[in-house]
């Protein structure tokens, strides 16, 4: 019998997926073709794993990633480990992985909210051939503890575009990352929640991987995206997710320890998001 396992779980979705889906032209057709929204699915499950620039200690590392609709749950864990040596390495991957994923998907226009957590799951992969018949059946049942604590942060607690920790794991990730020695302000305590600053830790991986010249673009591609959904949403609901977001970008901009000065041909102030120019409020 298959028992459950200790993974670090995280359960994702679109923000605005049920309204891009419901979206109607005045003739009644959608506005979003299936084709269009299947583009989105495949952006957001393509950007997934790791490309080994945090050493994991190991080479047994699973990472189990199941889509349905918009949603994501991942989940990551060493196979075999006679003790926790390897994990430390394994969440702050896992941390950089889906920081990497948010920044990368915003710049195509798509924001995410999650909750990770760390805990038990068991994944059942099954395939069953009907009797008497040429169809076969497949399944995959995925369920544990730790799914359901994701999706509660999720679904309840996450609200904004953040991916947030659940608070007992807190202490656990932020030891492992202080003992990573490129690591850095990878999680945020800025707000009510513990979440996945991924603007740091964007800038940090492109500083890292000598990409560094191509980030003010796409900072600023993230800039415009969340200014497009300022100027197009008028519920007051969706307005205060990408107000959020705007306060985040330009916090990010203001931190005076990512050294913008030593960027040549960066002007700060072309990168920030000026709320009152869009006719709106600052405050959330």
């Amino acid at each position: 019998m298959t028992e459950y396992v200790k993974s670090i779980v995280t359960f994702i979705d679109i923000l605005g997926f049920k309204k891009l889906l419901a979206e109607l032209n005045a003739d009644g057709s959608y506005v979003h073709s299936p084709d269009e929204i299947e583009r989105i699915l495949d952006e957001f499950q393509n950007i997934t794993g790791y490309d080994g620039f945090i050493k994991l200690g190991s080479e047994r590392v699973e990472l189990s990633i199941m889509r349905f609709s918009d949603c994501l749950v991942r989940c990551a864990r060493v196979t075999n480990a006679v003790d926790d040596h390897e994990w430390p390495g394994l969440r702050a991957a896992e941390i950089l992985s889906i920081a990497l994923m948010q920044f990368v998907l915003s710049g195509k226009g798509i924001f995410i909210r999650g909750g990770m957590t760390e805990g038990d799951i068991r994944i059942d992969a099954k395939k069953d051939k009907v009797e008497d018949s040429p169809i076969t059946t497949s399944e995959t049942r995925v369920f544990g503890p730790a799914l359901v604590e994701a999706y509660e942060l999720e679904h309840h607690k996450a609200v904004l575009p953040r991916i947030i920790l659940e608070p007992a794991v807190i202490p656990q990730f932020k030891k492992d990352l202080s003992e990573q020695d490129t690591v850095n302000g990878f999680l945020n305590d800025r707000n009510d929640r513990t979440y996945i600053d991924y603007l740091h830790v964007s800038r940090w991986y492109y500083d890292q991987k000598r990409l560094i010249d191509s980030y003010p673009p796409a900072l600023d591609s993230h800039r415009k995206m969340i200014v497009a959904n300022l100027k197009k949403h008028t519920d007051e609901r969706i307005l205060a997710k990408y107000r959020w977001l705007a306060k985040y970008h330009n916090a990010f901009l203001d931190d005076p320890d990512e050294e913008w000065e030593k960027l040549p041909g960066v002007a700060r102030e072309e990168l920030r998001i000026n709320l009152s120019d869009l006719g709106l409020k600052s405050q959330q």
